[in-house]
């Protein structure tokens, strides 16, 4: 089982791209990528990679993450967002009303006035949570 939050997302899909390229033979049972984003090959990371059995996107109500002003990388500038990527072939893909890319992973909502994250009442339990620990139990 492999689970990839945000850019954890892409890097995820890249892992099991690499895995199937040097040994096909190799079956990943579940891969569940959260918002993911892309930073790089968008191309591959946009669909089920053929060595994974399922494949759960799971997607926030924002469908896009902004890259805080002040980043390192200096990959995009802070005004523009960075997408989501859904995955077509995925076998269960769901998008999160009410939810950002951040508080999507959260156990407790958040919501941002500015850069300040606000506790607002507790979600109990979070379905994105609910899913994946569901899923990851079929699996055993």
């Amino acid at each position: 089982m492999l689970v990839g939050y945000s850019r954890g997302g892409a890097t995820v899909q890249n892992m099991a791209w690499m895995t199937w390229m040097a040994q096909p033979e190799v079956e990943i049972d579940l891969v569940v990528t959260i918002a993911p984003v892309e930073f790089a090959h968008p191309v591959f990371i946009s669909h089920k990679q053929p060595n994974v059995k399922r494949h759960i996107n799971l997607l926030s109500g924002q469908e896009w993450a902004a890259i805080p002003i002040g980043n390192p990388e200096k990959v995009y500038p802070p005004d523009i967002p960075l997408p989501e990527f859904r995955v077509p072939e995925a076998d269960i893909e769901r998008v999160y009303k009410g939810t950002s890319h951040f508080s999507i992973i959260a156990r407790e909502m958040l919501i941002y006035t500015s850069l300040v994250p606000v506790k607002t009442k507790p979600i109990t339990p979070n379905p994105v949570w609910t899913l994946i620990e569901a899923e990851a139990a079929a699996l055993s």
